[in-house]
C-alpha cells in the first residue's frame, strides 16, 4: 500500500467510517512504515485536541449585524440602480429631440443655400421670439410679485416651510426608507 493511501485510510478511521478490512490494511501499514505510524499518532493526538475544546459561537448580536448590513446593501444596490434608471430615462429623453432637431437643420442648410436671404429672416425671427420670451418672464415675474403681495409673510413663510416638509418627506420616501416597508418587516 502507498502511503497516500494510508493518509486517507487514516482521515476514514478518524472518522469512523472505516470498515474491517480497512483497519487491517491500515494497521498492517502502519507496522512497515514509521513514517505514516509517526503521522497516525500525530493526527489522533489532533483528533483528541479538537473533540475536548469547547465549540466557541458567534458574537452576541451577530446574525442582526449581518442581516442589518444585507439589507444596508440590497437598498443601497436598489437606490443606485433606480437613479441609474431614471438617468438612462432622461437620456434617452434628452436624446429624441435631438434626433427630431437633426432633420429641421439639413431643411434649413438647404434652404440657405437655395436663398441667402433666409439666413437673416431666420435670424430677426429669432430676435423677436427672444424679445417676446423676454416680455412674457418679465409678466410673469410682475404677476408673481403682485400675487405674493397678496398675502402676509407668515402665511407666505407657512407655505414654503410645508412645501420644504414636503420636498422632504419625499425625498426621504425615494431613498428606500418608506414607513410602510418597515410595518411590513416588523410585522
Amino acid at each position: 500500500m502507498r502511503c497516500q493511501r494510508a493518509t486517507e485510510l487514516m482521515s476514514l478511521q478518524l472518522d469512523q467510517m472505516l470498515d474491517q478490512a480497512g483497519e487491517e490494511e491500515l494497521e498492517k501499514h502502519l507496522k512497515a512504515c514509521p513514517m505514516c505510524a509517526s503521522t497516525w499518532t500525530a493526527m489522533q493526538e489532533v483528533s483528541m485536541l479538537l473533540a475536548v475544546a469547547p465549540m466557541v459561537g458567534p458574537a452576541p448580536g451577530f446574525t442582526q449585524r449581518v442581516k442589518a448590513r444585507i439589507a444596508r446593501r440590497q437598498s443601497r444596490r436598489q437606490l443606485v440602480t433606480g437613479y441609474l434608471v431614471l438617468a438612462a430615462g432622461l437620456l434617452l429623453i434628452m436624446a429624441l429631440p435631438l434626433a427630431y432637431l437633426a432633420m429641421p437643420v439639413s431643411h434649413v442648410g438647404r434652404a440657405v443655400a437655395q436663398d441667402p436671404q433666409a439666413l437673416r429672416h431666420g435670424l430677426g425671427l429669432l430676435a423677436r421670439f427672444g424679445a417676446i420670451a423676454h416680455s412674457f418672464g418679465e409678466a410673469c415675474w410682475l404677476l408673481a410679485r403682485a400675487v405674493l403681495g397678496l398675502f402676509s409673510p407668515t402665511l407666505l413663510l407657512a407655505a414654503v416651510a410645508l412645501c420644504g416638509l414636503l420636498l422632504a418627506i419625499w425625498a426621504y420616501l425615494v431613498s428606500g426608507h418608506s414607513l410602510i416597508i418597515r410595518l411590513n418587516v416588523k410585522s
